[in-house]
């Protein structure tokens, strides 16, 4: 079953709207969910486990600007569909949430 804390305030239709477009995926320990420069196609939410978004820089060094977890939505997914622009980092899939 598809639950998560975004379809709460949503009204019976834009639910069943929402449901219906959904794309529920299932990932392997560190498969990258999208990539920097990458467009926008939708807003990645968490159902289960978390995901790791992350700024690679030249050297290849990556820096974790927040990791996600269940019932989270991803930040920078929304700045890109308000603005239009692609993403400026990476985000992959972590078995587990590891909490600092």
């Amino acid at each position: 079953m598809l639950t998560h804390a975004i379809f709460d305030s949503l009204s019976p239709d834009l639910l069943a709207q929402a449901k219906r477009q959904c794309q529920v995926m299932t990932l392997a320990a560190e498969q990258r969910v999208f990539g920097a420069g990458e467009q926008c196609p939708g807003l990645p939410v968490v159902l289960s486990g978390s995901i790791k978004v992350q700024m690679i820089g030249a050297s290849g060094n990556g820096i974790v600007l927040y990791r996600m977890a269940k019932n989270d939505m991803c930040t920078l997914s929304i700045g890109c569909l308000i603005s239009g622009t692609g993403y400026r980092a990476e985000a992959k899939w972590s078995k587990k949430l590891r909490r600092y």
